[in-house]
């Protein structure tokens, strides 16, 4: 049996691996573990070697074992060893809070369990969104321009987006940024004539967007404005509130918009470098010159937040490593009433 778990772990403990050599240890402890229960029964198998099954997933997660805190049990164990206690009765106290965070996590949401909002005996109230506005944000995040009219503006969604945690300041756009807010206003509504668009603007720092609050600077994913599938990230300067009239027939019509100045990092061509949609692989501090008439962006249209750093990685098309920009989508969390 040494012969399967000593290269398995000198391998796992390397301070660097790859992900081969992973699934060759994955594939190590597997095999150890199923002869160890084979020679000495279930009884004598513990917790620790079912933990050994997970280190793989963990360390596609979070890289090598040195790149996040020890083993997964070890950081787990880190975890219970934080929880404020007396010097009395430790481990009751220990197995209690933990019990009740674990019961938080476990309460179902109302999308889940619909009866919810019927229940007059649930002495919790869960704040969401409505069902009809969150499959109105879906539609939005997801669909290819162009889109019927009114889609984006503020007064369809003024209920989950608020400015007031941000002190506003007046701004004027200059040429170039006129040029490409009446852009994103053409692909947004068409061949609807624009009647009016000021040039002053209201600018925020941050916003409130569902509970969440996203901050000029930000990483943000987006789908805008040709694809379905894939995501673009980009970076966040500022928000700002925005109000145009439209004419349509005999009418006219006054928005007002939430939108975010972006810039959109250059895709790379392996994006999907490790074969996950929520992971996308864009050049390093490189911004796409082709995403400029994407340059201003309604808050509708992200799709989430991203964690991002910069890494080595090395592409079949080169032997060399190239620095790029790696960032992990994290889809916005709705609670749906």
């Amino acid at each position: 049996m040494l012969a399967e778990v000593c290269p398995s772990l000198q391998t796992l403990c390397a301070h660097a691996i790859t992900r081969s050599d992973i699934t060759t240890a994955d594939r190590l402890l597997q095999e150890y573990c199923e002869e160890f229960q084979h020679i000495f029964g279930d009884e004598s198998c513990t917790m620790n070697m079912h933990k050994h099954l997970h280190l793989m997933q963990c360390m596609f997660d979070y890289g090598p074992i040195y790149g996040f805190w020890c083993f997964p049990f070890e950081r787990f164990n880190g975890q219970l060893e934080s929880y404020h206690t007396n010097s009395k009765n430790v481990e009751n106290q220990i197995v209690k809070k933990f019990l009740r965070s674990q019961t938080i996590k476990m309460l179902p949401t109302a999308e889940q369990d619909s009866s919810l909002s019927s229940m007059s005996h649930v002495d919790y109230h869960l704040t969401g969104i409505t069902r009809e506005i969150y499959h109105r944000l879906l539609f939005l995040q997801t669909t290819m321009l162009p889109l019927d009219s009114y889609s984006f503006a503020i007064e369809d969604f003024g209920s989950i987006m608020d400015t007031s945690s941000s002190q506003a300041k007046d701004a004027v756009l200059s040429q170039d940024e006129q040029k490409g807010l009446l852009q994103t206003y053409e692909a947004l509504y068409g061949s609807i004539t624009i009647s009016f668009m000021p040039l002053h603007i209201r600018k925020f720092s941050r916003f409130t967007f569902c509970g969440q609050c996203i901050k000029g600077s930000n990483v943000i994913a987006a789908k805008w404005p040709q694809s379905q599938t894939t995501c673009r990230i980009g970076n966040i300067s500022y928000f700002f509130v925005h109000q145009i009239e439209l004419v349509t027939g005999n009418s006219t019509v006054h928005l007002q918009h939430l939108l975010a100045r972006v810039r959109f990092f250059q895709q790379h061509p392996c994006a999907d470098y490790f074969n996950n949609p929520d992971i996308v692989v864009t050049y390093y501090n490189d911004y796409d010159s082709n995403m400029a008439s994407c340059t201003f962006l309604p808050v509708q249209r992200m799709t989430g937040l991203c964690a991002h750093g910069t890494m080595l990685l090395p592409f079949q098309h080169s032997m060399a490593e190239h620095n790029v920009t790696v960032s992990n989508i994290l889809p916005f969390n709705f609670t749906v009433l």
